[in-house]
Formats: structure tokens, sequence, C-alpha cells
């Protein structure tokens, strides 16, 4: 009987990025909840007021979709 050998990097193991990314989302939130005034934000058709919170979290959000995309883009070429 052949035995299957476990990658050295299994999947059930925590990685150093996993802790870096959940620092870094520790992180995050903090900043966001410590930052709840209304701001003015300026977009090419409309001024809105809204949250401080509001705006760090979508901006979050998108830098994590366009890492997404981007890091996929690098994984099938």
């Amino acid at each position: 009987m052949t035995q299957e050998r476990q990658p050295e990097h299994s999947q059930n193991r925590i990685q150093p990025h996993h802790i870096v990314i959940g620092v870094c989302v520790v992180v995050l939130v903090i900043f966001a909840i410590l930052n709840i005034d209304d701001v003015r934000v300026d977009f090419a058709l409309a001024t809105v007021d809204t949250p401080l919170v509001f705006l760090i979290a979508i901006c979050a959000l998108l830098g994590f979709v366009i890492g997404w995309f981007i890091g996929r883009r690098r994984h099938t070429e």
C-alpha cells in the first residue's frame, strides 16, 4: 500500500498570510468604528453626506474585490 503524502501547506493549517489578513481586518474594523462622524463626499454628479464608517467599509470592499480579481488573473496565466 502506498500512502499519499500530504502537501507541505495543508489547507487546515494557519499560514502566515492568514495572520496578516486577520490583523489587517481587525485594524480596519477598529479604524472604521472610531470614525463614525458624517462627512461630505463629492461624486461627479452629486454631493452626499454619509457616515465615514460607511465610506471606509465601501472602500475596503472595493479594495478586496480589486485584489481578488488581480489575484485570480495572476493565477490563471
